[in-house]
Parts: C-alpha cells; structure tokens; sequence
C-alpha cells in the first residue's frame, strides 16, 4: 500500500518540514524519507545559508531562508561563537561551560556578535497558508518561545523534533524538563529520546569509568490523537486522507509502526479508511522500510548515531567537502575528471 503512494496525489505534494536552525545536514534519521519532504530551512548565518541553498539536495524540494526565528519578533544580538553550531541568540553562559571538558566549552567561546532581525514562525510569509507536518528544532535554547508563538504550525504538525539541553548553557535557555510540560500541554506525547553525556574539566577527564553528566537530548515528539479524542480536542474527520498516509509513511521510515496502526485503527472504525487497506496496513511487508541499508551502511550509521549531533554534522561537512575533491592519486598524476 504504502509503496504505490504517489508523492503529488496521495501526499498532497510531499511531506513539508519545517527546520529551524537548518546549518550542517539534517539527521541521518531523515534518510530514507528524503524524498517525501519538502524542506523550508531557517538559518540566519547568511554564509550558512547561501551554502545550503546551493549544495545538492536529496530532498522532494528545499528552500533555505536567512531568517531568524525567535519567541518575539525585535532585533537581538546575534552570539557568534567559536562553531556555528552553537550561533544563538542567547549569550553562552561561559562560567558553567568552562567547568566542562575544553573540547566542548571552546565551542561556545564568543568571537562576536552582531544585531539583526527576528520573527516569530507565525509571522513568516513564506509559511502562511503551508499545511506544516514536522517541525524541527536546533535553537540553542529557544524552543519553547519559538513553540510558543508557532500558531497554526504547530497546530498542524503531528511531528516535532528538538534538540533541548538539560542544562542551561546559555542565560536564559528552556530545558527540557519545561518543553515536556509544554508538548504534552499540546497532545505530543514523548517517543524518543537520545541524550548526550559531557564531562567536566578535570584530571580524570578520560578516565574510562567516568560517566559524565546529561547536558542535552535528541527528542520527538508525536500528536497524541486519540488522547486529544478523549479531550474533545479533536475529530477524525479533522484529519484529511493526506495528512493520514503523511503519517504513515513517516511512521514506517522512523520506526513508530503501532503508533501508526493505533491511528490506522480509530480512522478505520470512524469509516476515514477502508477494510482492505486496514488489512494491508496490518501486513508485515507494508511497513519495510522503503530505502535498505548494506550491513557496512547499518554499521556505520549505527557508529555514528552513538557521536552528539555537532560532531556528527562536522563529519557530514568534512564528508561533503572529501567528496567533491578529486582523487589524490590521479591529482598526483595530472589526471582530471
């Protein structure tokens, strides 16, 4: 069923993503969905930007806009800081950091700032009318303001990724602990969940027993939509057939089947799909995923999801960049493509 879905018709034009924070690559986790999604990136480093937009895509389609998006809409200064990975508009708290291991806390040291423009995610043009269904989040501590303020978006979404700190690495940051009140105030509730470990700046830094301590995590979020039914804050017939098989197949990529069949079962009480396609959703072979890996591949991913996303993203760009270059040995000898 789900391998004879046609991205224009029964997708409404694909799956739209919306990634606040878009510099580096997105999560190896988005692979095989990549050409289901229609991408709408944020990224105000202008420099960032300008190389997203024109380095290849495997996505449906993607469109990077030198924004930046905030709880309120105002100038801000902008901290550059030493990666652009750790850019925010909230000042690092660098007394806290450096108490950390130095290869973390440099990252954060402040090299200049700048003063420029935010809006909130209701406020963009470019997203008025857009029928959202994954927002992402890389903020560096703004995700619950930017939530906050989304409107419709997050109305609309039934996924939402953040990448949330445990602690407050920078002045004035929301943890995690604030975004489940949030999210689960809205009817996600919590399916996964990859936290990452820092140690402090001490003489046994690498000492193999030392465990460090939780500094932030990887979370996604799904809509809850029959506990919104029990609520009485949503219907059945409130979701298009669109919207549904968007969930799907999203769902089969990412590994959440019984979520899917649990929504595939309300929807077919209600009458929204019918017996038959309810049988084929039940069938194992409709939820193997569509893009399969090689056993090295599996390795390799499986390697790298077990690095933080900044080391993993700083991988993916010295990759990027390896793959570009010619051949060392036929550069030596004067050979060219």
């Amino acid at each position: 069923m789900l391998d004879t879905l046609s991205i224009d018709d029964d997708l409404g034009g694909g799956i739209n993503v919306v990634d606040i924070g878009a510099s580096g690559q997105m999560d190896d986790r988005w692979i095989s969905l990549s050409a289901y999604l229609n991408v709408t990136g944020f990224e105000p480093n202008w420099e960032e930007c300008r190389r997203l937009n024109e380095g290849p895509s495997h996505h449906h389609s993607s469109r990077y806009l030198p924004f930046a998006i905030s709880g309120e809409k105002g100038r801000f200064p902008l901290f550059k800081t030493k990666s652009i990975y750790c850019y925010s508009l909230l000042e690092p708290n660098l007394n806290w950091l450096r108490r950390l291991t130095p290869t973390f806390s440099s990252l954060f040291e402040i090299e200049g700032t700048e003063v420029i423009e935010a809006v909130t995610l209701s406020e963009v043009q470019e997203l008025q009318g857009m029928d959202v269904d994954i927002i992402k989040l890389d903020t560096q501590g703004l995700e619950l303001p930017i939530l906050s303020n989304a409107g419709k978006l997050l109305d609309s979404a039934f996924l939402v990724e953040t990448e949330t700190g445990f602690v407050q690495h920078y002045f004035g940051e929301t943890t995690f602990s604030q975004i489940d009140e949030f999210m689960r105030s809205k009817g996600f509730a919590l399916f996964d969940l990859k936290s990452y470990r820092v140690e402090r700046k001490t003489r046994l830094e690498q000492f193999a027993e030392n465990e460090g301590q939780l500094m932030w995590g990887e979370a996604i979020w799904l809509k809850d939509y029959l506990a919104l039914l029990e609520t009485g804050k949503w219907r059945p017939e409130e979701m298009s057939r669109q919207k549904f098989l968007k969930i799907l197949v999203t769902c089969r990529e990412l590994g959440f089947v019984d979520y899917a069949l649990e929504l595939a079962d309300l929807l077919g009480k209600s009458g929204r799909i019918t017996a038959d396609e309810f049988r084929q959703l039940r069938a194992t072979e409709t939820w193997k995923k569509r893009i399969k890996t090689s056993p090295l591949e599996a390795i390799l991913l499986a390697c790298l999801r077990l690095l933080p996303r900044r080391s993993r993203l700083m991988i993916s760009r010295i990759s990027e960049m390896a793959s570009n270059e010619l051949h060392l040995l036929k550069t030596a000898f004067g050979h060219r493509k």
